[in-house]
C-alpha cells in the first residue's frame, strides 16, 4: 500500500479540528504511517476476510506467538514473550510461545528480517529473522494456518527490546494494529458511499 505524509495531503486553509478528524481517518484506514515521540513507526497494513470476532477469540485464551530473529539485545524467545502484553480490550491473558509452528491461530513477529516481509510469507515459515541492534525492526502477521488476515510493519529508532518497557509499549501497539475493532478495508468499501460511512 502506497504510503503518504498527511502533512503534504492536507490543505492549510483546513481548520485545525478538520485536519485532525482527516489525519485520524486516515491513520484508521491504513493510508498514512503513525509515529510515537521515540521515533515509533506502524506502516503498510493490510487486511484479507479479517474477523474482529475471531482474532478476539485467538487473544482470550493466551494468544499463540512464534517468533523469528531477535530484538536488540539478543533476548530468548522466552523473554521476548514475557515482555510482550496484549491491549486491555483483546485479552488480559498472558501470551505463549506456538507449540508446533506454522500451525493454527496465532500471531507471528520477524525481528530484523532486513526490510517488510508479505504477511503471507510469515505465516507460510518463508522468513528468515536476525538481530539489529541499533533499532527495532519486525514484520507482523494474525494468521490460521498458512494463511493470512492482517498484517503490519513497526520500526522503532534507538536499542529497544525486552526487557525495557518501551518493548512492551511498541509491541501492544502492533497488535493493536494487526486487531482492530472493525475491517478497516470493509469499513473503505462501505465509505464509498458517503451515507454508508456513519
Amino acid at each position: 500500500m502506497e504510503e503518504f505524509d498527511v502533512k503534504t495531503i492536507l490543505k492549510p486553509a483546513i481548520r485545525p479540528t478538520v485536519a485532525a478528524a482527516m489525519i485520524a481517518a486516515l491513520l484508521a484506514a491504513g493510508c498514512a504511517t503513525s509515529s510515537g515521540g521515540s521515533g515509533l513507526r506502524i506502516f503498510n497494513q493490510h487486511y484479507f476476510s479479517y474477523e474482529p470476532t475471531d482474532f478476539r477469540v485467538m487473544a482470550s485464551s493466551g494468544p499463540p506467538i512464534e517468533l523469528f530473529g531477535s530484538p536488540p539485545g539478543g533476548a530468548t524467545d522466552e523473554e521476548v514473550v514475557a515482555a510482550i502484553q496484549m491491549p486491555a480490550r483483546h485479552s488480559s491473558s498472558t501470551p505463549r510461545l506456538v507449540e508446533v509452528p506454522g500451525q493454527g491461530a496465532r500471531l507471528v513477529f520477524a525481528f530484523a528480517s532486513g526490510g517488510a516481509v508479505n504477511g503471507k510469507a510469515l505465516c507460510a515459515g518463508a522468513v528468515h529473522g536476525g538481530s539489529f541492534q541499533d533499532r527495532l525492526e519486525v514484520s507482523a502477521a494474525y494468521c490460521r494456518g498458512e494463511r493470512m488476515f492482517s498484517q503490519a510493519q513497526m520500526s522503532v529508532s534507538g536499542p529497544v527490546g525486552p526487557p525495557d518497557p518501551e518493548f512492551t509499549s511498541a509491541m501492544r501497539r502492533l497488535i493493536d494494529t494487526l486487531g482492530p475493532r472493525v475491517d478497516p478495508s470493509r469499513r473503505r468499501n462501505r465509505c464509498k458511499n458517503v451515507r454508508n460511512c456513519r
